[in-house]
């Protein structure tokens, strides 16, 4: 007997390419245009494209559009950029999804990432962005999948738990939160906690866990990363909880079931 259950996906997501800038204090760059997306990101507002009078400190700039950026300071700034293509499901990616986009980098959990991945490139050579583009790849797989995270008000609980478990399952590497999901969602938290848990009979947190922890096992049986490595690929910053999770699931520590 066999049973097969399967989701075939058309997304794409092509990162056309990425580095790190640096700039002198009132610097003017010169107006460009590029025939995919941008993301620019620096870890202050003094950046800031011409003719915008907002100053943040990430861009999003459609394909196709003329843009040039200036440094509204008297010091030097680095920012990160990222030329990037987005393919959802045969669904173009218009402007009104470009400024979803713009939104979404402006979340904590999304600026966090940037940060990092920022502070990592700061002073990077060739060899360093090229062992970096699992990075990239995964941090615009972590925008992709807010950016389909939408729910329409006239949507089942169903419908809502679906995509929550969708979103779960992109996002393994990473802690995600009821209050992170209620905030995209634009719902209260509370209620988003009760549709998922009267669905699927878990809590958001426990069912995020479990994913988690079934790739981790999968991980654990090759033997070819530490616990720690494991812990730290699944968001998991402190080995030793990710082991209290692991126990709390299978009844075993991770690293007497890796000995078994």
């Amino acid at each position: 007997m066999e049973r097969r259950v399967q989701l075939e996906l058309q997304d794409k997501i092509n990162i056309e390419l990425f580095g790190v800038f640096s700039c002198s204090g009132n610097w003017i760059g010169r107006e460009h245009v590029h025939p995919f997306g941008e993301l620019i990101y620096t870890s202050t507002k003094d950046l800031a494209i011409i003719g915008n009078p907002e100053h943040l400190q990430g861009y999003i700039v459609p394909p196709m559009v003329t843009h040039a950026f200036m440094n509204s300071s008297n010091s030097e700034i680095t920012f990160l950029y990222i030329g990037f293509n987005f393919e959802l499901c045969n669904d173009e990616m218009d402007n009104e999804k470009y400024r979803n986009i713009q939104r979404i980098i402006q979340y904590p959990v999304i600026e966090g990432q940037l940060k990092k991945l920022l502070e990592q490139l700061q002073n990077a050579d060739i060899d360093r962005l090229d062992s970096a583009r699992g990075t990239v790849m995964q941090l615009l797989s972590t925008v992709f999948s807010f950016c389909e995270f939408s729910v329409e008000a006239s949507m089942s609980s169903n419908i809502i738990s679906r995509k929550i478990i969708r979103f779960l399952n992109m996002n393994l590497h990473m802690n995600v939160t009821v209050h992170q999901l209620a905030e995209m969602l634009y719902l209260s938290p509370k209620y988003v906690g009760e549709v998922f848990k009267n669905e699927t009979g878990e809590s958001i947190k426990r069912y995020h866990a479990r994913l988690r922890m079934q790739q981790a096992l999968l991980m654990i049986a090759t033997g070819k990363c530490t616990i720690t490595e494991i812990s730290k690929f699944f968001g998991y910053e402190n080995p030793q909880y990710f082991s209290k999770i692991f126990k709390s699931l299978y009844d075993v520590y991770p690293s007497k079931w890796r000995n078994r």
